[in-house]
């Protein structure tokens, strides 16, 4: 095993997000006030992680709900921990050690229902004499075989749940192993210093605030400093390795190949693969364990059939083995979900998601998942982010590129008979995350799909005729007809009648823009570009009225104006009433799905404006 790594002090300069000024206890549930973590590689391959902290307890919750046990995770087949000190210091001085009972083996709840790794091991530490305002001192070591893992690597997060007032990382390696290492989200740059024969990198961070558990965070890797680690020496390297530790495993016997694919009867390959796909999704049960717990292994295919579970890169090994015994290209792929990424430090320690990568000809690459359900191609899930094919020649991690643009573009002429029943014709197209495009392979997809818009937009009401003009990967367009008897609503007032409102695909986000201040970034589930384009004929004895509202005007033709620009997009919003017509037309777009903390009020703004019910509902009024 080759390794690297290097003996560095350096005291983090981090982005604005995490700059704090001296932590306050009197704000705290509870304050690291000092953690260490240190990696040292020997010589012989083998190699050792210290850990420990000393935190105070400040209220009654970190007592009995944050800091009262310490869960620690290890292989016992490569990995020996030794729990060194484990010591409560109470408020007026008195020192309490863990008793001899205060050390319990328990199996890991990622693996309950997986008998084949009953032989990992979670320690509790139970932490004794809490109280407010006392102090846990724990120490651990765990000392790791040179064969646990192909190359020495890691990974530490700057930030946690609680403050921080010192955290202090350490990486060592004998001097002449290469290491590579990047510290994302953070400028810090690291100075190197040697002493008997070993490098040493040491980052050392003060008064770190505590991570904000807000609502629609991206991951905390993607804008806290995130330090990567390895000591292998590139992408091609570990990509050999991998397929060498397979090449054995991917074998599967004629009867399992025939049970999995029995009922996959689609001829085109990529309806095929789906139809597999689902198959084997719902046969062969998730189980989830840390991949780093087992050293980075999966079980041959035969094993995964036979004993009915499987790790995700254990589902993506034989969905894609399945498929290429079907001469449908397949191969298997490892996708990071976080944004950011260290494409210069080759370690399979940045990938927590296995895909499948099928390829045909005439229409690409498409990424698909083998948990959960099959929505669409993970490049429009997931835009932007690393993928690392295993098992294509020679080339680097890449970047999944959307080919479309998110978006949904409605037009609907409709016609109001009386005030109970309105008909006419909707046109729908979408696009990018908005386009299942898996579901859609089949016509009872196509009518659910459309059914499922209109009524994120409409009011209720029923969806027939559904006719597709284009349906590929990139772009769905169709025509369909829109009953409702529940457009309109009878107020209090006589003869006045109100359509509830015209709603937004965004609405199922369900994401307040009340809140005035972000302490993290937001994430979405995708950009938006949507357009909504309603004309709407009512009888000759009815009319419709739009009220202006604060910001609107009104143009030479009379039409009822609305606009917002922020950083973050715009919002637009035109409505003309001539008597019994009334003609609506709402365009939002929100271009970025990551929406840093600066940029947080340009987005409440936006959000607010389209939540705005006033710029929603308008009314009918007279006798038919």
């Amino acid at each position: 095993m080759k390794r690297f790594l290097i003996l560095y002090t350096l005291v983090c300069l981090l982005p604005a997000i995490l700059i704090s000024a001296q932590i306050k206890e009197s704000e705290q549930d509870a304050i690291f006030l000092k953690m260490e973590k240190t990696y040292t590689l020997n010589q012989d391959g083998s190699w050792r992680f210290d850990y420990a902290h000393h935190v105070k307890l400040l209220t009654y919750r970190s007592v009995t709900r944050g800091l009262g046990e310490t869960f620690i995770v290890f292989n016992p087949e490569y990995q020996t921990l030794v729990v060194d000190k484990s010591i409560t210091t109470m408020a007026d001085g008195k020192q309490v050690p863990s008793p001899p009972n205060a050390f319990n083996d328990v199996l890991p709840r990622a693996v309950n229902d997986a008998p084949d790794y009953g032989y990992l091991i979670e320690r509790v530490v139970s932490h004794t004499g809490l109280e407010r305002n006392c102090t846990i001192d724990l120490r651990y070591h765990i000392e790791n075989k040179a064969e646990f893992i192909p190359w020495f690597w890691g990974e530490e997060l700057f930030a946690h749940r609680y403050p921080i007032a010192e955290l202090r990382v350490v990486v060592q390696v004998p001097e002449g192993v290469n290491l590579t290492y990047e510290l994302l989200n953070s400028n810090a740059t690291p100075t190197v210093s040697r002493e008997n024969g070993v490098q040493r990198f040491t980052w050392i961070c003060e008064n770190l605030p505590a991570l904000q558990m807000e609502d629609r965070h991206p991951s905390f890797d993607d804008f806290a400093p995130r330090l990567l680690f390895s000591t292998c020496p590139s992408w091609e390297t570990l990509r050999e390795y991998i397929k060498k530790e397979i090449a054995t495993k991917l074998n599967l016997d004629q009867d399992i190949q025939a049970s999995l694919v029995k009922e996959c009867d689609a001829v085109d390959p990529l309806k095929k693969a789906l139809q597999i796909r689902t198959k084997m999704a719902g046969e062969i049960n998730d189980i989830s364990p840390d991949p780093s717990w087992l050293g980075f292994r999966f079980e041959n295919l035969a094993r995964v059939v036979a004993r009915n579970y499987a790790q995700e890169i254990e589902k993506s090994a034989l969905l894609s083995a399945l498929l290429r015994n079907l001469d449908i290209p397949a191969e298997m792929v490892l996708l990071a979900t976080t944004r950011t990424f260290a494409a210069n430090v080759p370690t399979l320690i940045q990938f927590d998601k296995a895909v499948v990568a099928v390829s045909l000809p005439a229409r690409q690459t498409y990424y698909v998942p083998v948990t959960g359900e099959a929505v669409r191609s993970l490049t429009d899930e997931f835009p932007d982010h690393t993928v690392f094919h295993l098992q294509r020649e020679g080339e680097p991690v890449t970047k999944l590129s959307q080919t479309a643009d998110d978006h949904i573009h409605m037009v609907a002429d409709l016609k109001l008979n009386g005030t109970e029943e309105i008909q006419g014709a909707v046109q729908l197209s979408a696009g990018g995350y908005f386009l299942p495009y898996f579901q859609l392979l089949d016509n009872e997809g196509q009518t659910e799909f459309a059914g499922k818009l209109v009524k994120k937009i409409l009011p209720p009401g029923k969806i027939a005729d559904v006719t597709v003009l284009k349906l590929d990967r990139d772009q769905i367009m169709l025509t369909a007809t829109y009953q409702s008897e529940k457009f309109l609503k009878k107020m209090d007032y006589p003869d006045w009648h109100v359509c509830p409102g015209i709603n937004s695909v965004a609405d199922e986000w369900h994401y307040t823009p009340y809140l005035q201040t972000r302490f993290s970034p937001v994430s979405l589930p995708a950009k938006l570009n949507e357009e909504i384009d309603l004309m709407i004929t009512a009888p000759d004895s009815l009319v419709w009225d739009f009220p202006e509202s604060s910001g609107s005007e009104r143009d030479a033709e009379g039409s009822v104006q609305q606009s917002l620009q922020t950083k973050t997009g715009h919002f637009t919003l035109k409505v003309l009433t001539q008597k019994n017509r009334i003609h609506y037309n709402r365009h939002t777009e929100i271009n970025t799905r990551v929406i840093a903390v600066e940029q947080y009020d340009a987005l409440r703004r936006l959000l607010t404006g389209l939540h705005d019910q006033n710029r929603r509902v308008f009314y009918l009024s007279g006798k038919e």
